[in-house]
């Protein structure tokens, strides 16, 4: 990694420069990896950015992206992560389903845990579930805090079947997987 130190006035802001990133994170009895080409963190914004992304909780997520964004607003806020790219997500346990979704944009918002894909116009988000599809502009996943369940909602004009081209590009993901 390189440091780069700048002094503003008073303040001192801080870049570090990172290659061949591989980070453990252990969260409420989790680990959680993210790997990534490069990266970049940045002090006192509290901002990283990193590209050619892949995020991992085992047994629940994995999440492929071309550049992903994690920002603070201050120490005692959750952030925000963005990707944005060829998102592509996995996870066996979305409902207790196996789901694929594809995207170009994925936020999650680290306090409460809902996930937010949605696709730049006119391509759509593309989700599948154990023979469920749902193609729509944006889809939302958020998790109940009391139940844990988890719900599937889609903002825009939702089809809940795939056109000939959607269906290859969710089957072509989907044989990466099995």
């Amino acid at each position: 990694s390189k440091l780069f130190l700048k002094q503003k006035k008073d303040k001192v802001e801080a870049i570090e420069e990172l290659e061949n990133l591989s980070c453990f994170i252990e969260e409420k009895g989790a680990i959680q990896t993210l790997k990534a080409l490069s990266g970049a963190y940045s002090y006192p914004s509290h901002r990283f950015v990193a590209n050619t992304v892949h995020i991992e909780q085992a047994d629940r997520f994995s999440i492929h992206s071309d550049t992903a964004e994690l920002t603070f607003q201050n120490k005692t806020e959750e952030g925000l992560l963005e990707m944005k790219g060829n998102v592509r997500l996995f996870s066996p346990c979305i409902q207790d389903k196996e789901s694929f979704s594809l995207a170009d944009k994925l936020f999650v918002h680290l306090d409460d845990q809902t996930l937010v894909l949605s696709a730049d116009t006119p391509k759509r988000v593309l989700f599948w579930q154990e023979g469920f599809s749902l193609s729509a502009p944006e889809i939302i996943i958020q998790r109940d805090p009391l139940t844990k369940n988890e719900s599937i909602k889609s903002k825009g004009d939702a089809h809940f079947t795939f056109n000939l081209e959607e269906q290859n590009i969710i089957d072509q993901l989907i044989s990466k997987y099995l």
